[in-house]
C-alpha cells in the first residue's frame, strides 16, 4: 500500500511539473499561425485592390453618364451648334477631382450640377493605386457630343479604358 501511495505522489509530482508546452510545440503553433496569416494576407490584399478599382470604374461611369445627360438640359443644344472641337473635362487623379471647360461655360455647368455641384466634384477621388482618369465630352459638327473615358495606370482588362458614347442633344422646342 506505501508503494502504491509513493508511486501516486510521484505521478502527480511529474504532472506538476510538466505544466507548460515544449519549446517544439510553441515552434510548430507560430509557423502554422505564420502561413495563416500569409494567405490571407495575400487574399485581402488582391480583394482591396478590386474593391478600389471597381469604385474608380462605378466613378468614371457616373461622370460619362452626367457628360451625355447634360446635353438635354435648357441653353446647351444652342451653345453645342458650331461648337465643334470645344470640350468639357473632367479628370480624377491623385485622389482629386477638376472640371474644366472654359470653352463650353452652360454644358459645364450643367454637369457639375448632374455631379451634385461643386462640393460634390472634389468627392470624386481615384482609389486605385496610381491610378486616374479622364472623360471628355467634345462638340462635333452636328452639335454631338462624344463622351470619352481614358484611364491610365489601370489593369488593361480594367473596364475603364476607351469608353465612348456619342450623345445627341435635344432641340427645344418652338
Amino acid at each position: 500500500m506505501n508503494v502504491l501511495r509513493n508511486k501516486l505522489a510521484q505521478v502527480r509530482a511529474n504532472a506538476k511539473s510538466n505544466k507548460g508546452f515544449t519549446l517544439v510545440e510553441l515552434i510548430v503553433v507560430i509557423v502554422i499561425l505564420a502561413i495563416l496569416i500569409g494567405v490571407s494576407v495575400n487574399g485581402y490584399t488582391k480583394y482591396i485592390g478590386q474593391s478600389r478599382l471597381n469604385t474608380d470604374i462605378q466613378n468614371a461611369e457616373t461622370i460619362r453618364s452626367a457628360m451625355v445627360n447634360a446635353t438635354a438640359a435648357d441653353g446647351v443644344y444652342e451653345e453645342l451648334i458650331g461648337a465643334e472641337g470645344k470640350t468639357c473635362v473632367v479628370t480624377v487623379k491623385n485622389k482629386e477631382c477638376t472640371a474644366v471647360g472654359a470653352d463650353l461655360p452652360k454644358y459645364t455647368a450643367e454637369v457639375k450640377r448632374l455631379l451634385g455641384g461643386e462640393d460634390a466634384i472634389k468627392k470624386f477621388k481615384t482609389q486605385y493605386t496610381n491610378g486616374e482618369f479622364t472623360v471628355t465630352a467634345t462638340a462635333t459638327t452636328e452639335g454631338d457630343v462624344t463622351v470619352v473615358v481614358e484611364g491610365t495606370n489601370y489593369p488593361d482588362n480594367a473596364g475603364i479604358l476607351a469608353k465612348s458614347t456619342t450623345s445627341t442633344p435635344a432641340k427645344p422646342e418652338g
